[in-house]
């Protein structure tokens, strides 16, 4: 079980305030005690927001594509709305997954979703400057590419959130 699904159910089983982010997200990941009352958090999309920065991206105007429509990936695309990006782009092996993610995004931002295929890909990197991988796929080491990184230009931007390997292809 993930750590922030655990401390999810531990708040959702004992009386909680949630903060604003926590609540839209779904998911925290942080409790603290105040007053002997209990205040959950979810910082993941923060630090998503904040470990951009650092490497100097400036989120302000940009479309970005978002790989996957999992967990994770509600955190990060909300991050990417809240930091600034004027589109949001979600592709997923899943339509109904994307649409689901973009139909919730979509309350803070233009957001649109899209079934994951090679054609998509090839249109999406066109108006994406930003691309983040929110899947698992990477972590084993006989994980196909996602797409064709060809396609990729030297002014595209790619994160991937996957913890494993540290160092990915």
């Amino acid at each position: 079980m993930s750590v922030v699904r655990s401390v999810t159910a531990f708040v959702n089983n004992r009386p909680c305030s949630m903060d604003d982010d926590a609540v839209f997200i779904g998911a925290v990941n942080t409790i603290k005690v105040e007053e002997g009352k209990l205040l959950g958090f979810n910082t993941d999309w923060l630090g998503f927001l904040k470990s951009i920065e650092e490497e100097g991206i400036k989120l302000e105007g940009l479309s970005a594509l978002l790989i996957g429509a999992g967990g994770a990936s509600k955190a990060v695309g909300y991050a990417l709305l809240k930091g600034g990006c004027k589109e949001l782009h979600i592709i997923n092996r899943t339509f109904s997954r994307a649409k689901e993610l973009a139909d919730a995004l979509s309350q803070i931002g233009s957001v649109f979703a899209y079934k994951l295929s090679d054609s998509a890909f090839e249109v999406l990197l066109k108006k994406c400057i930003l691309v983040v991988n929110t899947t698992s796929l990477g972590m084993k080491e006989e994980d196909p590419p996602i797409f064709d990184y060809s396609l990729l230009k030297p002014e595209h931007i790619v994160v991937d959130i996957i913890y494993n390997p540290l160092e990915t292809k």
